[in-house]
């Protein structure tokens, strides 16, 4: 279906953004909420001597839950043509991390992990980000835009958490139990703010995907 309105460029915009919309919807509360109470899930879920390893987890978590966003652009620049794009972005990112790791490494698993969060989001935010979406006229600060409510809620979510944590001592059990419920009331927040927004463009596409035709075997290059 997607490649059917391969040369579609405005449908194929529109189902970036929705689908980042709600795939940001569904992982950047949690992913934010549970990077702020990282060291209460290490110690239930694992044990009180992977404590020391949840500050790791929180420093990635907020990076994590925007490479999922990102992964589904993939499908779109393999509808546009553009498939050598993502493997040339990153070779890229490969080579400028192996350039920085050794001197990340002198100073520790928190540097290493800072250091490839910093590079990665300078690297995204300056080539690789800009680079997948310009196949459908669309850039970081239009993505940005798209993204405002579940990164803003995401982030009040986390500060939020962190205050109740600062003026309640909850055991590691209660603090998850905490958690969670944040993570539901963060998600019902966002699908009734975006509900407009995700209602008009459901709509939208499948007007868009309901009328375009099937490809053909002739449709794309081959004979019959």
């Amino acid at each position: 279906k997607m490649v059917s309105l391969r040369h579609d460029v405005a449908a194929l915009r529109d189902l970036v953004l929705i689908s980042s919309l709600a795939v940001a919807i569904l992982v950047f509360p949690p992913m934010a909420i549970a990077s702020a109470a990282s060291h209460a899930f290490f110690v239930v879920f694992l044990s009180a001597k992977w404590a020391d390893a949840s500050l790791l987890f929180a420093i990635l978590a907020p990076v994590a839950g925007i490479q999922v966003v990102s992964t589904i652009w993939t499908p779109m620049l393999l509808a546009t043509e553009n498939t050598t794009l993502r493997l040339r972005i990153g070779i890229e990112m490969t080579v400028l991390w192996l350039a920085i790791l050794p001197f990340a490494a002198m100073h520790g698993a928190v540097a290493v992990v800072i250091a490839y969060v910093v590079s990665y989001m300078a690297f995204s935010l300056l080539r690789s980000y800009n680079a997948f979406l310009s196949p459908v006229q669309l850039n970081v600060i239009d993505m940005t835009r798209a993204l405002a409510a579940p990164l803003i809620v995401s982030a009040l979510a986390a500060l939020a958490h962190l205050g109740l944590m600062w003026r309640f001592d909850l055991p590691p059990l209660g603090e998850v139990v905490l958690a969670l419920v944040e993570m539901v009331v963060a998600l019902a927040v966002l699908l009734f703010i975006c509900r407009r927004t995700l209602r008009a463009h459901v709509s939208q596409l499948r007007a868009l995907f309901s009328a375009a035709k099937p490809l053909t075997e002739e449709g794309v290059g081959g004979v019959a």
